[in-house]
């Protein structure tokens, strides 16, 4: 006889788990506006041992100078440090040897710090009153570098180049380091650096332990004022002044050279690609692209003729392996295309007859999108290194028109570009195929939407709602507001007339969130916005097993 077949209906539960974001406060800490009554100051971050450092104003000092603390977050909690860091007095971090180094004053001036993240050691390095005032500080092998002012009980001393090893700091020069430029160039463990020695502000190199002159580039007392402009190829790069004008040079620890002479003008912005550098000078026929490995100094004369082509340099961007430079060309801006051997491989005409005062650059979808400020208005291009379309030309609203590539993000593959539409600020929402304008909020014209960051599968941005600046996201759903500030008047300009103040800072993505400082009832606080899951949402599916169940088992368990 033929066994007959049960069929047997499982109900098992399944999962659906979506995220939202929710924002809340970290510490019940208050920080106070800075010395214009604007909000806090809120910066120098760097994250040490999976902990965010950040310093930000607390109050006034009697001079009306800002007071701030340092702090440390791990995004769930707020300690401060009973130093106070400085920020416009030009607050740096550095990670050595596994501790964290930093300027700050706890009371005997501005000296140098050190923590594990538990502890502070102060490093007394003067006996002035006013502190040792450490800064430029650089890492060099197992070195640490910084210039101090180091002064005696008796007033002897002065400034001076200090190292760091071992925790041990030691002075290597008694020389006035240039605070002007962050000289960072490290080329074989050898550190170049700018000094006011007995001819004036010249370029030294050291070792650690022995000191040089690299060159006298300005004989005399003047100095040559250099600035640094890069290493490439083992070799630093910087320019100083002569008689002349300014010359670049190009050091090595064992010779220097100059790579181009004073008499050629040179422009502000080296940019280091495929092994050479690009740059812009005036060497007789106008200011146009120069291109060295280090060698012979190669010119393009983009735009022919007496008229200067004016080459971005600090502004190009790298696609596909190719660096885009935008320049004037014979028929307005342009985009300059070179291969990685330093060929110009194409032209690309923009279609601004103007020249392009300033450009920015993102990345999306395997395509460039920048905008051109040439006549006054901002215009929206994308290029694929080939040639370049206008996608969106901003409307004027109430008085304004912009295009804000600087403060783009990318999400769910399309990119996001603050500008101004017809219902006045809004955001464009670019995807391969299609440009949608979204006007965010509707009888706001000037809402200025800023600050754009993806988190999870939403937008979160700030921008000026009808009582003042709000946090927002947006989604699939539509604009939705996280969290609403506090406004106030504060006299920002000094002139005794009150204006609103600024009642968000940036945001600082630490992890998973996004941090930042925003004004509320109790003064501004740290707030954190993060993704978590949504309450578990629980389904029933049924499962049927088909199976033929043996005579005998199904007689047992009728017994």
């Amino acid at each position: 006889m033929r066994n007959p077949c049960t069929i047997l209906l499982l109900l098992i539960p399944l999962c659906s788990q979506a995220r939202t974001l929710v924002v809340d406060v970290v510490s019940d800490e208050v920080f106070q506006p800075d010395f214009l009554g604007d909000a806090p100051n809120f910066g120098a971050f760097i994250t040490y041992n999976d902990e965010l450092y950040f310093t930000a104003s607390i109050g006034q000092e009697p001079l009306g100078h800002p007071s701030h603390r340092l702090f440390k977050t791990d995004g769930e909690t707020l300690t401060r440090f009973e130093v106070d860091p400085g920020f416009h007095i030009g607050t740096q971090f550095v990670e050595f040897q596994g501790s964290l180094y930093f300027r700050g004053d706890s009371g005997n001036g501005i000296e140098l710090f050190r923590t594990d993240g538990v502890d502070l050691v102060e490093y007394d390095l003067s006996d002035d009153e006013s502190g040792s005032w450490p800064r430029n500080f650089e890492v060099v092998g197992d070195r640490l570098y910084f210039g101090a002012n180091r002064l005696g009980s008796d007033g002897t001393g002065g400034p001076s180049l200090m190292v760091l090893q071992d925790s041990v700091g030691s002075v290597v020069a008694d020389v006035q380091v240039d605070t002007s430029y962050a000289w960072h160039a490290s080329v074989d463990d050898t550190l170049y650096f700018s000094a006011n020695g007995s001819d004036g502000y010249e370029v030294y190199r050291t070792d650690g332990q022995d000191v040089s002159l690299v060159v006298d580039a300005n004989p005399g007392p003047g100095g040559s004022n250099p600035r640094p402009e890069g290493v490439l190829n083992d070799a630093f790069y910087f320019t100083a002044e002569d008689a002349g004008g300014r010359a670049l040079y190009r050091a090595t620890p064992e010779s220097v050279a100059q790579v181009l002479s004073s008499d050629v003008r040179l422009s502000a912005g080296l940019r280091d690609f495929g092994g050479r550098l690009y740059f812009s000078a005036d060497r007789g026929s106008g200011y146009e692209l120069q291109q060295t490995d280090g060698g012979e100094v190669r010119q393009f004369d983009l735009n022919p003729g007496p008229q200067s082509s004016n080459p971005l340099t600090y502004g190009g961007a790298v696609l596909n392996g190719q660096l885009l430079l935008p320049a004037t060309g014979p028929e307005g801006a342009a985009l300059f295309v070179f291969s990685e051997l330093g060929d110009l491989v194409r032209r690309i005409d923009i279609g601004d007859s103007q020249r392009p005062s300033a450009v920015y650059f993102q990345e999306a979808h395997g395509s460039l999108y920048f905008s051109v400020l040439g006549d006054g208005v901002a215009r929206l291009y994308r290029t694929d290194g080939f040639s370049a379309e206008e996608i969106y030309s901003p409307p004027e609203v109430a008085g304004r028109r912009f295009i804000s590539v600087y403060d783009s993000e990318s999400l769910g593959g399309a990119l996001f570009v603050p500008a101004t539409t017809e219902g006045g600020d809004g955001l464009l929402r670019i995807t391969e195929m299609e440009v949608e304008v979204l006007d965010l909020l509707p009888g706001q014209a000037r809402s200025y939407p800023r600050n754009l960051e993806a988190l999870g599968d939403q937008l979160v941005f700030m921008a000026n709602g009808p009582d003042g600046e709000s946090v927002y996201r947006l989604d699939g759903d539509g604009i939705h507001e996280l969290l609403r500030t506090t406004p106030y008047l504060t006299d920002i300009y000094g002139n005794g007339l009150l204006a609103p103040g600024a009642t968000t800072t940036r945001f600082v993505r630490f992890q998973d969130q996004l941090l930042f400082l925003a004004n509320t009832p109790k003064g501004f606080q740290l707030f954190r916005i993060q993704a978590v899951p949504e309450p578990t949402t629980l389904h029933a599916a049924a499962i049927a097993l088909v199976g033929c169940v043996p005579r005998r088992w199904r007689r047992s368990r009728s017994q």
